[in-house]
């Protein structure tokens, strides 16, 4: 849905669309017949180019590095080691072109960790959202939001007076392709469900400890239910 607001200028990573030059010690991979392009430090002049010539800028950018493994075998460099390395040089630049102190960088993820075998741990669905200024003072907050929440997190950030509040539960939809859903709670309930068309298999429940462990959380998949068809009907309506 992103990919659809109007946006002023689109620039992708596609490898044909790349100069030679910029390509030139790059990794360029066709992980999947849909994603085809090179790892995102090839599209990096043109990103830092996009910001020099415009006084205000609202900048979005998709990382294809984390969406396959294969970049890390290749390089045998982690997705932070990557990430880290890609937004320092991006701060670097702001800062000698005299435009970091009235910059906001934000960095957050889609959904959780991709291997299919690691969707049972918690700690996948633990998405970060990072806010970085120069006119900010170190802080963390622990407190559970939703992806819902990002627009009023980034106005707070940016001088709305009211944060929002933490949300009770919040869904977390896996990878692509993988049909996995999962629930947590602000009393650390979890929940893993797959689901296949219309039916839904509940793969783990870890109960908080003021729940009943029996008792089937059939709730929240009606919830889920009732949000997927307010999304799709909010879709059909945007588009």
């Amino acid at each position: 849905m992103v990919e659809d607001l109007p946006w002023r200028q689109t620039i992708t990573l596609a490898e044909d669309r790349i100069p030679a030059e910029q390509r030139a010690g790059k990794l360029c991979f066709v992980p999947y017949e849909f994603e085809h392009g090179c790892e995102d430090r090839a599209l990096l002049p043109d990103v830092l180019s996009f910001i020099d010539a415009h006084e205000r800028v609202f900048l979005y950018q998709e990382f294809i590095w984390g969406h396959d493994s294969s970049y890390n075998r290749a390089s045998g460099r982690t997705n932070t080691d990557y990430y880290s390395g890609y937004l320092d040089a991006v701060v670097e630049h702001l800062e000698a072109k005299g435009l970091l102190d009235r910059t906001l960088v934000v960095l957050t993820s889609d959904h959780g960790f991709r291997d299919t075998a690691l969707q049972g741990e918690t700690w996948v669905y633990h998405i970060p959202l990072w806010f970085f200024s120069t006119r900010f003072d170190a802080r963390s907050d622990a407190r559970l939001f939703s992806h819902l929440d990002f627009g009023d997190l980034l106005a707070h950030e940016l001088g709305a007076p009211r944060a929002p509040d933490p949300d009770p539960f919040v869904m977390v939809v896996g990878p692509t392709g993988t049909g996995m859903l999962a629930v947590l709670t602000e009393e650390q309930e979890f929940m893993l469900f797959k689901t296949r068309g219309e039916r839904r298999f509940l793969l783990r429940h870890d109960p908080a400890r003021s729940l009943d462990a029996a008792a089937p959380p059939v709730g929240y998949l009606k919830l889920f239910d009732e949000y997927r068809a307010s999304f799709d009907t909010f879709g059909a309506t945007f588009r």
